[in-house]
């Protein structure tokens, strides 16, 4: 079967389907842990402490975009 039967025959939304329900399901589950944990926090942390929790979260979710400006260029530069 060629790639553009393959296509139109809707094997393509069945395989897009099936993986995409992995990421699906560990996104929920994710948010989902997140939801549980926080009254958990809450009851241990104090204001201090869950002010540094949040401003550390928040950096390891930022530090990676920053830390990455540069690497497609580098990559080009040294491998090509």
């Amino acid at each position: 079967m060629s790639e553009k039967e393959e296509i139109h025959s809707g094997s393509w939304v069945k395989k897009i389907s099936k993986n995409g329900k992995w990421y699906l399901l560990t996104s929920i589950f994710t948010k989902g842990a997140a939801l549980v944990l926080l009254p958990i926090y809450v009851s241990y942390l104090t204001k201090e402490e869950i002010g540094v929790f949040t401003t550390l979260t928040s950096i390891g979710m930022y530090l990676p975009i920053f830390i990455s400006f540069a690497l497609e260029s580098s990559f080009y530069k040294f491998f090509h």
